[in-house]
């Protein structure tokens, strides 16, 4: 009974610090458009013939965070690809089921890659393979292509009141904390000398 409810406290925990992550730190659809529109300003330095892909928290749908630090670094790709997966309940997918496109706008594309369960995820060869087919709505250099990772890191606070508990808050940010551990270059197979890293802050 008692590890039950131990348990139980962890999943609740878990369930309700997502819930306020998304709600208070990831961007929403209004945030993500008036930042696009920002990208179209002439005086961005616009790289031509560069390609950035940015791997997005698979809890974070917006990719907002990437498309910000985009306006600050005031530098555009000439496209961007932003990439998130999801995992199936079933062991094996049909390429033709790996792919879900979303066109954000003529130069920023969202995909969302389907995996099975005992797949390995490897984002390098899934964007080869939808180059290879013609999936994607620009022509794709995976060769010469730079990765970016999200490493968000979760600090809590007694200043705020985001859980019920502080010691919910410190669990939550401990949940946090051992999850990002797993987001790195050898879980998705990124090639070292082309990925960046850019972590993000969040104070509960």
């Amino acid at each position: 009974m008692v590890f039950a409810g131990f348990v139980g406290i962890v999943m609740y925990t878990w369930k309700y610090g997502l819930e306020y992550l998304r709600n208070n730190f990831y961007m929403n659809k209004e945030d993500i458009s008036k930042i696009l529109k920002q990208l179209q300003y002439k005086v961005l330095n616009q790289l031509h013939g560069v390609t950035a892909i940015f791997i997005t928290d698979i809890y974070d749908k917006s990719g907002g965070s990437f498309l910000h630090f985009l306006k600050l670094s005031r530098s555009v790709p000439e496209h961007v690809l932003i990439v998130d997966y999801i995992v199936d309940n079933i062991p094996h997918l049909h390429y033709a089921q790996r792919y879900e496109i979303t066109n954000m706008d003529e130069r920023v594309c969202k995909l969302t890659l389907h995996f099975g369960f005992m797949e390995n995820i490897s984002i390098p060869h899934a964007l080869e393979q939808a180059s290879i087919r013609n999936i994607l709505p620009f022509k794709l250099n995976i060769d010469n292509a730079t990765y970016m990772v999200e490493i968000p890191n979760v600090m809590a606070s007694k200043s705020k009141r985001s859980l019920a508990f502080y010691w919910q808050e410190k669990l939550f940010a401990y949940l946090m904390r051992n999850y990002s551990a797993n987001l790195n270059i050898e879980f998705y197979r990124l090639p070292y000398n082309r990925t960046i890293a850019i972590g993000t802050y969040f104070l509960m």
